[in-house]
């Protein structure tokens, strides 16, 4: 019940969404410009450091500022049902999780854009690895 109700909350808030997506492919063609196909070699290798920090920053940032205002909308709700003993603070937050996996959609296409036009190694499993970090 409590993940049909995240999922229906969601689903009302489609503006919202398109302007978490251009919110992140803004910042990351941002990023990309700023950084754009640095080479790879030794001298160069801080900057793409400072990149993936930079990444990994602003993307925590954009996700962290969805959950906060997810909760602050839902606790009014949470305080009611947790009186009434419904369910307890872990399966509402599994729950909005799990209703809002269009944030890994929102991670993917952030860090695509990011490694392909910074120039890191083409190579598919540190894609991944960078991928997964951000």
């Amino acid at each position: 019940a409590v993940m049909w109700r995240s999922g229906v909350v969601n689903a009302r808030h489609l503006t919202l969404g398109k302007m978490r997506m251009f919110q992140t492919i803004f910042v990351a063609a941002l990023l990309s410009v700023i950084f754009f196909q640095i080479p790879d070699n030794p001298e160069t290798s801080v900057s793409k450091i400072g990149v993936i920090c930079l990444a990994i920053l602003n993307h925590t940032c954009i996700v962290g500022f969805a959950v906060m205002r997810a909760f602050i909308a839902d606790k009014g709700i949470y305080i009611q049902e947790k009186q009434l003993n419904m369910y307890t603070a872990t399966v509402l937050f599994v729950s909005q999780n799990l209703t809002d996996l269009l944030t890994l959609l929102h991670g993917w296409i952030y860090s695509t854009i990011i490694y392909w036009a910074v120039g890191f190694q083409s190579s598919f499993m540190k894609y991944l690895t960078t991928t997964a970090a951000i």
